[in-house]
């Protein structure tokens, strides 16, 4: 059985009344039972769990399911050793359930291999758009493969690694948001699967439900700008649910100073290029984003009077990083070099930035490792999954004992998972938002291949091929950008010399058609208005 069903049956089992350990029983059960030993060997176990359903349950978790299955009579102890009660294991009753989801399965991957081939002729076989759609689920619902247990990823990784998977289902769940709601129930449960199965991440399955009393979380510039609206709706909802969450659970939610004055600089530029249209070309992504959310300079400028009262709103307060101590001093400088290598910055006042973050929550924390989140006393949440790892791999690199501490720095999509396990149905829409946000996401143009074409265009402009109107239309243009993806599905080995050409086509057409719209739509009120 793959991955993907067992997410949806631990989503059924979970909606049926269970609690988290109630919730791995079935599986763990259905292994006992076709086992062929007396004895329960518990790494035997742990490893037919893995091959069975792709996840890998660590030993401490097993231990307290096993201990679940024994109340039930599914195992008893003898004199310490654990052995199967293959009267009780024979009225399991798994196979319907199994049988269930398992259709429903093969039939998305069978739209996802029809979506591919009629929209963007790509081939895929069974075990290819297996394997994407894993990864997808893996990405959507944030269990990264970094985050580990007994050294192990949670969700056992696809043997494969895809083409251009991260937007083909991307893509692909987009479709059946708009216009298959059956497949896009399904995917939401196969989501909440997976973050059900993210508990699997605490140490004691008994305690996730500890709120986040005493944590102060420390959120970056992109994840503020996202809250206040400036990447879309989607995202928006995404991360106010967290706020809203992380602030139910008593945490106490804080920006830093400095990124208070980056996340101003960056609106007030926007602003600043809205009215301006020669200062769009020195913009970044956000400028992009801020086009396509159809916002004003107007809109920006309230946002930044209204700044200190819309934080207030969102539950965030306003605070100074602490000041630097000899005693509790980080290698700055290799943290600055992990950062640099791991996540490619093109702006060093960015790097700074989130170098600044990442060492005051060292400071905050007083040098100390700590084994759960809950305890940690500060960390810094960012939407950058490259700088939580880095941030990750150098505090366990430079620090010895401080693998399995709480990392410094946490991914928002980890955060979120770990918070909605706590009160998950006090926000059953969190994974859908998620999952639409994530979906959206992905068919942005990533950060190579935009640099690519950005480069491209400069190059072009610069010998006379493109005029000014064009570059405009090629920057900041949805169905340009939309184009790019299309014709190179998110991969830069896809951009060749002719891309810009096919790209800034497509763009003057629907440009025309925008234009033509707007003259019938001035017409037609014309006409009314003369008939009135």
């Amino acid at each position: 059985m793959s991955l993907i069903p067992t997410l949806a049956i631990l989503k059924t089992n979970f909606d049926a009344g269970n609690d988290y350990i109630e919730n791995f029983v079935p599986l763990v059960a259905e292994c006992l039972r076709t086992s062929g030993q007396p004895e329960v060997s518990i790494p035997e176990l742990q490893a037919s769990v893995r091959d069975a359903f792709g996840l890998n349950i660590p030993i401490g978790a097993l231990r307290t399911i096993l201990k679940r299955c024994a109340r039930q009579e599914f195992v008893h102890l003898d004199h310490g050793v654990y052995r199967r009660n293959e009267e009780r294991l024979a009225t399991l009753n798994f196979a319907p359930v199994r049988d269930d989801v398992s259709r429903q399965y093969e039939a998305l991957l069978a739209k996802l291999r029809a979506f591919c081939q009629d929209r963007y002729n790509v081939t895929w076989n069974a075990q290819e758009a297996e394997a994407a759609a894993v990864k997808f689920i893996e990405d959507s619902s944030s269990i990264l493969l970094a985050a580990a247990v007994d050294g192990q990823p949670i969700l056992v990784p696809p043997a494969q690694r895809v083409p251009h998977a991260d937007f083909l289902v991307a893509a692909f769940a987009a479709h059946v948001c708009a216009n298959d709601f059956d497949g896009f129930r399904f995917l939401e449960t196969v989501v909440k699967g997976s973050m059900l199965a993210a508990v699997l991440l605490f140490p004691d399955l008994g305690k996730v439900e500890r709120n986040f009393s005493g944590l102060e979380v420390y959120f970056d510039t992109p994840f503020l700008l996202a809250a206040l609206g400036l990447s879309g709706q989607t995202k928006r909802a995404a991360c106010t649910e967290l706020l809203d969450l992380l602030f139910g659970h008593n945490a106490n939610l804080y920006v830093f100073e400095h990124t208070v004055q980056e996340t101003t600089n960056v609106i007030g530029a926007d602003a600043h290029a809205l009215r301006n249209p020669s200062a769009r070309t020195t913009q970044g992504i956000w400028f992009q984003f801020v086009l396509d959310s159809g916002l004003s300079a107007s809109d920006l400028e309230v946002m930044l009077a209204e700044f200190e009262q819309t934080l207030t709103q969102l539950h965030i307060r306003v605070k100074a990083k602490p000041e630097h101590t000899e005693e509790l001093g980080m290698d700055e400088k290799s943290l600055e070099a992990f950062l640099q290598n791991d996540v490619g910055y093109q702006r060093s006042d960015t790097l700074h930035h989130d170098l600044d973050s990442v060492t005051a929550i060292f400071r905050l924390r007083n040098g100390k490792m700590f084994p759960t989140i809950e305890a940690c006393r500060a960390i810094f949440v960012t939407t950058n999954h490259h700088l939580a790892l880095s941030a990750t791999r150098f505090l366990n690199e430079q620090y010895e004992g401080s693998g399995g501490t709480v990392p410094l720095c946490m991914s928002d999509h980890l955060l979120t998972t770990i918070a909605w396990l706590k009160r998950p149905r006090e926000a059953v829409d969190l994974p859908m938002k998620m999952l639409i946000a994530n979906s959206y996401a992905a068919m942005n143009p990533p950060t190579a291949l935009w640099r690519r074409y950005l480069e491209e265009i400069a190059r072009l402009a610069e010998r006379g091929s493109l005029t000014q109107d064009d570059v405009m239309l090629l920057r900041f243009s949805l169905a340009a950008r939309g184009a790019l993806m299309d014709r190179t599905l998110g991969d830069v080995e896809g951009f060749s010399t002719g891309t810009i050409d096919e790209v800034l086509e497509v763009a003057r057409a629907h440009a025309r058609a925008d234009t033509e719209r707007q003259l019938k739509d001035e017409q037609e009120a014309r006409t009314r208005d003369a008939e009135e």
